[in-house]
């Protein structure tokens, strides 16, 4: 689509779409996110029907909730990036082991696993 993508620009280009392909009072709805210039296009196609995506809204809510956790995310994420790293985690099983918190077979179990291969989010 040209730029720039206004709100008469999307109705207009949508209108082309579809007379080109024969849907002419075939198309009730319209999808879309929801910002300003597809909100004003929904609002010039009086033959259409818009509704906002709500995928799109749920996703800008769970972002908007997130946000006063978004330091102790991120001092989580450094916390396990830190424990993760190979000398520290060979640290924290020498701590763990003198100050018997995990025995020798555990130790040995825990040196299997891939501490660099665990993902967090």
């Amino acid at each position: 689509m040209p730029y720039p993508h206004t709100g008469d620009n999307i109705c207009n280009v949508l209108r082309d779409i579809i007379s080109n392909w024969n849907l002419t009072g075939n198309v009730f709805t319209m999808t879309t996110d929801n910002g300003s210039n597809m909100v004003k296009a929904g609002k010039l196609m009086n033959e259409l029907t818009r509704l906002p995506c709500t995928a799109h809204t749920l996703q800008l809510v769970v972002g908007k909730g997130l946000v006063p956790a978004e330091i102790l995310i991120a001092r989580a994420k450094r916390l396990i990036n830190f424990f993760t790293m190979p000398k520290q985690t060979e640290k924290l099983l020498e701590i763990q082991k003198s100050t018997n918190y995990i025995n020798n077979d555990e130790v040995i179990k825990l040196n299997f696993i891939n501490l660099n291969n665990v993902l967090f989010y």
